[in-house]
């Protein structure tokens, strides 16, 4: 689930507009908007804050609708670990070819 579904969830289980979510977080209503929109991510901490709200508010499935951001974080760390090591092997490949390569001209200058 993306941040800017996070937020829309949030607001619509709520109950609550944008302006009366900026001020019980504390926020302005400008990084509401924003979240809205999908040009800002969600700091985590204001992730936090957004769980406590839903709790407060006995919002049905808070902890599946947080687990599902979890679960997204999950992956893509995992996607990202998966792409280091390629990189990782791609650059043991290049020093192999940048070594072959020295020999190479090293040859050719003999």
């Amino acid at each position: 689930m993306t941040d800017q579904l996070l937020i829309q969830q949030v607001l619509n289980k709520t109950g609550l507009t944008q302006a009366q979510l900026s001020r019980a977080l504390k926020i302005t209503a400008g990084a509401i908007t924003r979240w809205v929109q999908g040009s800002k991510g969600i700091a985590d901490k204001h992730k936090l804050s957004l769980y406590k709200l839903c709790i407060k508010k006995d919002v049905d499935n808070v902890d599946l609708l947080f687990r599902t951001v979890q679960s997204d974080y999950i992956d893509l760390y995992e996607e990202i670990q998966t792409k280091d090591i390629e990189v990782k092997t791609l650059r043991t490949k290049l020093n192999k070819l940048k070594t072959e390569i020295k020999l190479l001209k090293g040859v050719k200058n003999d």
